[in-house]
């Protein structure tokens, strides 16, 4: 389900591919957290990234429904965690969408430091139009990712931002490729205090010099 490949020393590639849309169950949970381990082995940088069908469509909805109680609250404990280790790891963590990110998958794809998102790429997060509660942490997460006058639309409608209008964002920093966009922004966790924020040096003020013509009163 989950493929690492190093590239050089520093930057691990993290592929998620079930061969259907890698909807997140327990079996995802279960061999994400070994995968995650392996990726981020001596500090390295992360891309996650899905297969040709999907970067995640969400939660697996098929299976869910038939866990035990006691197996619900192991399944919900364990995807709390993956979104934890992802927001806290100390390296950047760039998600490389191409495809569906739904759900628990915008989720995954917001947890990231960067978004690289592709021309097929479709960010959504759709648990309040399907009656599904909003736990949260994740409100917290998409506020703190999504340009304010997105927040409504997104939470509470599900609004999906599909290809090159990922990059319409105003948030962070935005860049684009000749086929794609990427949308961006830092992560507000603990990591951010690692960069140093420079104070914007206030513009001069032109001072107008004396009027030859400017008489005095005496």
């Amino acid at each position: 389900m989950f493929q690492v490949t190093p590239h050089g020393e520093r930057v691990a590639l993290l592929r998620i591919d079930d061969g259907k849309v890698n909807a997140i169950g327990p079996d995802f949970l279960r061999s994400f957290g070994a995968a995650w381990t392996e990726a981020t082995r001596e500090g390295r940088a992360v891309v996650l990234a899905g297969n040709a069908k999907a970067f995640s469509a969400g939660l697996d909805l098929k299976r869910l429904p038939g866990l035990e109680r006691a197996e619900m609250v192991a399944f919900a404990r364990g995807f709390n965690a993956l979104f934890r280790d992802v927001l806290a790891y100390p390296r950047p963590v760039v998600a490389a969408v191409d495809g569906p990110a739904m759900a628990g998958g915008a989720i995954l794809a917001l947890s990231a430091d960067f978004r690289l998102v592709g021309p097929n790429a479709k960010l959504a997060v759709t648990e309040v139009p399907v009656g599904i509660p909003f736990p949260a942490p994740v409100v917290e997460l998409v506020r703190a990712r999504l340009p304010v006058p997105e927040h409504a639309p997104a939470i509470l409608r599900g609004g999906v931002r599909a290809g090159a209008r990922n990059a319409s964002a105003r948030a962070g920093r935005t860049r684009s490729t000749p086929a794609s966009a990427w949308w961006t922004r830092r992560s507000r966790s603990r990591r951010s205090s690692r960069s140093t924020i420079r104070p914007r040096t206030p513009p001069r003020r032109r001072t107008r010099a004396p009027s030859s013509r400017a008489s005095t009163r005496s």
